[in-house]
């Protein structure tokens, strides 16, 4: 069967889980420790669930291949045709024979339908026909169909097998369209409707008998009419200048400018650009304030590591931190960009020369970063000043081991989030390509 290449993929996942006791997670984690250069790029979590995306797509490769064999009737020998009203199909096939194989397209009008069947549309449509056309209308005495509206005249019938060609002998009165005119009168006026009706070489004639009604406008619809038939009568066609009556209906009329509504327009689409500028510029900065936290959270490990380095080396916290400052502005100097951590130890430093005490100076510090890492390290730094003690190199080298632990965390995180920003995506491309393979089979199985 063609499908069975397709039951490959299945086969070695399940001897992958065989092996591996577990599910896509365990799977993910044996073969990156088969795999040790893969786990540089790829998380478990990642990995387990592009397993799942694939199995889950060569299931559904397997269900769309089955599909294609069910619906299969070449190989039977035949081909369907559409049912009447669908129209003509083409269809592809592959003809092997003495030797060659060639593709063939064929043509496959739809089924044509017998006489009886003619016969038999033709009489369902005539007999629905009066439901369709007049059921808003009612009969007088006389037996004729009371129109006032205008008419929907349909041009098909009987799922589309039977045309219809609607004729009338008052168009101006009642046209083939069922649209009816200005000038009706009172009592109103008698209309032959007749409509032809063919199915194939079969053909049927009906008539109806209408008695046509001026409609029953309100009196602002009455105006109006009256205002379009003043206007086109007493105004040249070929002229370029349209005068507007002084009198309608016998009332004096004055004519003015529709409301274009513009001005409301431009005014609520300036205070919705308004809102949404506002809005825009809040996340804006709320966005740059996030970003800077985390370009903060990322320079602390890289601070507190040259910190715990300068100081073994016998510099105090305040010349530690100028040496820090001064290496942070050569970078510059050499085209590096802003990095907020170390621009927050200049500022320190700039504040330790302004004569502000080194606690309150390194308290700024924290206040000013707000974030919990530099909030610790001032505050160890501060207590470290007013109560002295040994131990602060100690102190700062295990505070630079955990912030070396909590980056490589957070990368570990940001890697995962891309994994996850990509699933979507895959499983969109996922739909679609199973849309481009059941679909098809779907319409040829049915």
């Amino acid at each position: 069967m063609k499908y069975a290449a397709y039951g490959l993929i299945p086969a070695i996942y399940l001897i992958m889980f065989a092996f591996s006791g577990g599910l896509f997670r365990t799977s993910a984690e044996r073969i990156l420790r088969l795999f040790p250069k893969a786990a540089g790029l790829v998380s478990p979590d990642v990995l387990s669930r592009a397993l799942m995306i694939l199995l889950a797509a060569d299931l559904f490769a397997c269900a769309a291949v089955r599909m294609d064999e069910l619906s299969d009737t070449v190989s039977r020998g035949y081909l369907m045709r559409g049912d009447v009203g669908e129209g003509e199909r083409t269809e592809e096939v592959v003809l092997e024979a003495g030797g060659e194989e060639t593709s063939v397209v064929l043509a496959l009008p739809e089924r044509q339908m017998t006489r009886e069947e003619r016969l038999d549309a033709l009489a369902r449509t005539a007999e629905a026909l009066p439901d369709r056309v007049f059921k808003d209308c009612s009969k007088n005495q006389q037996g004729f169909y009371e129109v006032r509206e205008a008419l929907v005249l349909p041009e098909k019938g009987e799922s589309g097998a039977v045309s219809l060609l609607w004729m009338t002998e008052k168009p101006d009165i009642l046209d083939w369209d069922g649209s009816t005119g200005r000038h009706i009168p009172e009592t109103g006026e008698e209309v032959t409707l007749t409509v032809l009706l063919s199915c194939g070489d079969e053909t049927r004639e009906e008539t109806y008998h209408v008695l046509v009604l001026p409609q029953v406008m309100s009196r602002g619809e009455a105006l109006r009419r009256e205002a379009e038939e003043t206007v086109e009568s007493e105004n040249d066609a070929s002229a370029l200048k349209v005068i507007l009556p002084e009198e309608v209906g016998g009332e004096a009329a004055v004519w003015s400018a529709a409301d274009s509504r513009k001005g409301v327009t431009l005014l609520m689409t300036g205070a919705l650009a308004a809102v949404l500028y506002i809005y825009a510029m809040i996340r804006r900065k709320e966005d740059a304030a996030e970003m800077r936290r985390k370009e903060l959270v990322r320079n602390y490990p890289g601070i507190v590591s040259k910190l715990v380095l300068l100081t073994s080396a016998g510099l105090s916290i305040r010349r530690s931190m100028e040496r820090i400052a001064a290496d942070y502005g050569r970078w510059r100097e050499r085209g590096v960009s802003e990095k907020p951590g170390y621009e927050e130890i200049v500022r320190t430093c700039r504040e330790l020369k302004n004569g502000v005490p080194e606690t309150e100076a390194y308290r700024n510090l924290g206040r000013r970063a707000g974030v919990r890492e530099y909030r610790s390290f001032a505050a160890v730094i501060s207590q470290n000043l007013r109560k002295g003690g040994a131990e602060m190199t100690e102190i700062l080298t295990r505070m630079a081991e955990e912030a070396q632990e909590e980056r490589k965390k957070q990368a570990r995180i940001r890697g995962d989030e891309a994994g996850t920003k990509l699933l979507l995506p895959m499983l969109v491309m996922l739909v679609l390509v199973m849309a481009i393979l059941m679909v098809p089979a779907f319409i040829a199985f049915f």
